[in-house]
């Protein structure tokens, strides 16, 4: 038998050092003794529940206080607080980012100086400076058990380990038990393998910690209260420690603007200062129906309104590799020929119709694990049920494979923008393959290279992205847009539009990697069976894109190819005889290219695209600018009614077309039925009688209140007639949003900031997601058919996505049209749902 020296299962020195022999870059762990382990496991936790008890009884006598007393100070007076609590605190939200810059690989790993900042990266001026994260930290931290962070303080602190800036010791067959462990004597307890058969696949299982681990997460619990509770102590300098306790205050409510988690990248960083969320499925779902939403709004504006399409297919377009010149400055042979347009189309096509298959097919599986999950009691003390675990490593495996479009489209397009494009070179078309390869200009042709170019890049590198992780990147790249105008300028909303695309895949990737118990350890899922399963799921939406993809051209780009004079839609325009001429010939011309797409792709799959993917599309009547029609002089006849009367030399369309109109903005109104709107006339006010009464719309329009009410029967069971009251400000706001055409009237532009400001007056929080998205959300006033079938099921909160116009702003008046049909169509929003009020 070997000598056990020889033996490297039973020598973790030995066994590490022959790793270390075939790749000296692994880390290079320290191998404590079991005894000196469980010595300091036992100090720590002595540590962390002494500080624990003094926060908690401070909080139990003076949280309230504590709260007014934060809220009065200005920024400098909370910083000089913080930097007394941990002299050396990092000034920037991610610290941990900055000092990954600022060592070398080996200074890292022979003895970081950053190490505390590894450890507590949301200990930050920037972040606690603000009024309320300090206050939620000290409640969350102060009114909760410590082993309720154990895994989310181990989690967060991964940047620093896979820089080797923290490596843990390696002690071997045993396990560390943190989570369930509420008092000193058990927390941090370490069980032998041989003491207990639970306790190996308790370790495995992410019940458990390997004792390394653990005693990094004990490491920086203990540091985090020892700086709570200096902080409380500041606070309350001159208050006694002795009393009665006081009950808790209500927690902070949710700002309609929450700007202090200023993104869904940031959303990951802002769960440190609460209690962590063990997979949040609601708050998922609530994000995956937004998307389908979205995703299927976007394919019928592309349909339905040539402006919309126009803008799409140009945004693509500037968006290619194609745009580069070589060194020499030549240009792409291809670039403006039909052959391109034709891919730009076919991209256009793919990306719309691929992402709400596939978020459609994302909410499936969310809503397939919500009923396992309620069928299971699931804990994160005991092994996950088969069926749901499996499901679990499944959503895994799509995720991971979704995120890979965003990925593609950024690296096809990104460095092809218009802001961008002068940073980079193409390298000569090779001509036996379409691949376009693209490289960075030398750096001396680059004295202020983009800090955004890097950050890009790191997000196309899977060694940078294991390094830093994804949604870390993301956060970054959210923060310099955010607070570095110039690296703002140069993204443009195509880039935000897929980095956001990106960021929502993340975080759900996010909270799968931090699931407890893990995933995937008791049920593998072999990966010949996760691809099976993928191929299966996906393969209705493959037999569309196989053949697009493969059959070559769809030969569309001599009736989609936007130049000058085609796709001309004056909507913002006063509707005259030309305008609505030049309308109708726009919309022509685009359901001219959607025949020719369907007709071609009809003739490839016996199929239309939109009968082939109807269960992810939804069914909607495209609606089209009727005919212009004259108006008759009216009679001389004394006694014609006033409504017949118009002023002279006015111009109108007939009543059944002004219904038209109307109809064409909003369709899917519930609370004015179209009986009403067809009584719709410019009246003049008589100067003699008694004036029927009557209701102002904003159109310029009158709706008299007997038809009001007559109709009144008509409307939608359960549908609401009370008004959203809000401000003067919000109601013109909203006139914008939700414009009637007519002769009289010229549409305008709106302020983001008054965009915001309307929203959150109709009770709707708005939360940023990422560069430019933010998604609206409100729990009440909603007509009762408005967005059924698909928002109906997630109970009383419904979202919709909105763009941030970028870099102008205004919303320009297209997109503020697009805005007002889909709160129309999603919550059943019009006009006549507001009023003016406090």
């Amino acid at each position: 038998m070997a000598d056990d020296d020889d033996d490297y299962y039973s020598n973790p020195t030995k066994f590490f050092a022959a790793l270390q022999a075939a790749n000296p870059y692994l880390p290079r762990p320290e191998f404590p003794s079991l005894k000196d382990v469980k010595k300091k496991a036992v100090l720590m936790s002595q540590a962390i529940f002494k500080d624990w008890n003094a926060l908690h009884r401070i909080l139990d006598l003076h949280e309230e206080t504590i709260r007014k007393r934060w809220m009065k100070k200005n920024v400098r007076q909370r910083q000089t607080i913080l930097q007394a609590a941990y002299p050396a605190i990092p000034s920037q939200h991610r610290p941990d980012f900055r000092a990954l810059e600022h060592e070398s690989f080996n200074q890292r790993r022979n003895g970081s100086q950053f190490r505390d900042i590894y450890l507590l990266p949301e200990l930050n001026l920037e972040d606690l400076s603000k009024p309320r994260n300090l206050l939620i930290l000290l409640n969350s931290r102060g009114r909760n058990l410590p082993d309720v962070f154990s895994h989310y303080d181990l989690e967060k602190v991964k940047l620093g380990r896979t820089g080797q800036a923290i490596v843990p010791s390696f002690i071997n067959e045993c396990t560390m038990y943190l989570t369930g462990q509420k008092d000193a004597e058990g927390y941090g307890q370490v069980v032998g393998w041989e003491e207990n058969d639970d306790a190996f696949d308790d370790l495995m299982n992410g019940i458990g910690l390997q004792p390394g681990e653990g005693i990094i997460a004990l490491e920086a619990q203990q540091k985090m209260l020892s700086f709570l509770l200096k902080c409380a102590n500041s606070i309350i300098h001159d208050l006694p420690l002795d009393g009665p306790s006081l009950p808790e205050p209500p927690p902070f409510e949710d700002s309609l603007v929450e700007l202090e988690l200023s993104s869904i990248a940031a959303y990951a960083t802002g769960t440190s200062f609460r209690i962590p969320i063990q997979f949040d499925i609601y708050y998922l779902k609530q994000l995956a129906q937004t998307r389908v939403d979205q995703a299927q709004d976007h394919i019928w504006s592309l349909r339905e309104d040539p402006s919309y399409f126009r803008e799409v297919v140009l945004d693509f377009s500037e968006h290619r590799l194609e745009n580069l010149v070589t060194a020499q400055g030549v240009r792409h042979p291809k670039l403006n020929t039909p052959a391109f347009w034709e891919e730009v189309f076919l991209s256009v096509i793919i990306d719309a119709y691929g992402s709400a298959a596939s978020w459609t097919i994302l909410k499936g599986q969310l809503d397939a694990l919500e009923v396992l999950r309620d069928k299971h009691e699931i804990s994160t003390n005991r092994p996950l049920p088969e069926e749901y675990d499996k499901s679990l490593s499944l959503l895994q495996h799509f995720l991971t494979q979704f995120m890979k479009g965003p990925i593609i489209d950024l690296k096809k397009g990104a460095f092809g923008s218009p802001p961008l494009r002068r940073y980079f070179f193409r390298l000569p078309q090779d001509p036996h393959t379409t691949m376009i390869a693209a490289y960075s200009k030398p750096v001396a042709q680059l004295p202020n290279q983009p800090k955004i170019i890097p950050l890009i890049n790191r997000l196309f590198d899977e060694e940078q992205c294991f390094l830093m992780g994804r949604h870390n990147v993301l956060d970054e790249i959210d923060r310099v847009i955010r607070t570095e105008k110039r690296e703002s300028d140069r993204v443009t909303p195509w880039i935000l539009n897929q980095l956001a695309e990106m960021s929502i895949v993340s975080e759900f990737l996010r909270q799968l990697d931090f699931h407890q118990p893990r995933i995937g350890f008791n049920h593998p899922v072999q990966e010949e069976e996760q691809f099976k399963w993928f191929e299966n799921i996906i393969k209705p939406v493959a037999t569309f894109f196989i053949p697009v993809n493969s059959q070559g051209h769809l030969g569309v780009a001599s009736l989609g190819t936007p130049k000058p004079g085609r796709f001309v839609y004056p909507i913002h325009k006063k509707l005259t005889e030309v305008t609505v001429g030049q309308i109708r010939k726009a919309e022509a011309e685009l359901d001219a290219f959607w025949a020719k797409a369907d007709s071609v792709m009809k003739s490839r799959i016996g199929i239309t695209i939109n009968e082939k993917l109807k269960e992810y599309i939804g069914e909607r009547k495209v609606e089209r600018m009727p005919e212009w029609v004259e108006i008759k002089p009216p009679t001389t006849d004394s006694k014609a009614s006033p409504t017949n009367q118009r002023p002279a030399g006015e111009s109108t369309l007939d009543v059944k077309d002004q219904f038209a109109l109307l109809n064409l903005e909003r369709r899917t109104e519930a609370t004015v039925q179209q009986d009403v709107l067809k009584t719709v006339r410019k009246e003049k006010v008589k100067t003699r009688g008694i004036a029927s009464p009557s209701i102002h719309d904003p159109s310029g329009a009158t709706i008299p209140t007997q038809a009001l009410s007559k109709s009144s029967a008509n409307t939608v069971p359960g549908a609401t007639l009370t008004p959203i009251l809000v401000p003067r400000r919000a109601y013109e706001t909203f006139t914008c949003v939700f414009y009637l055409p007519s002769a009289d009237r010229i549409p305008r532009e709106v302020s983001w900031s008054d965009f915001l400001h309307a929203m959150t007056s109709a009770g709707c929080s708005a939360k940023r997601l990422m560069g430019s998205a933010w998604i609206f959300s409100s729990t009440k006033h909603f007509s009762s058919d408005a967005g059924a079938g698909p928002n109906a099921e997630l109970g009383s909160t419904r979202s919709i996505i909105f763009h941030e116009p970028h870099p102008a702003a205004n919303i320009p008046f297209n997109h503020l049209r697009k805005h007002g049909r889909r709160l129309s169509r999603r919550w059943g929003w019009s006009i006549s749902k507001f009023a003016v009020g406090s």
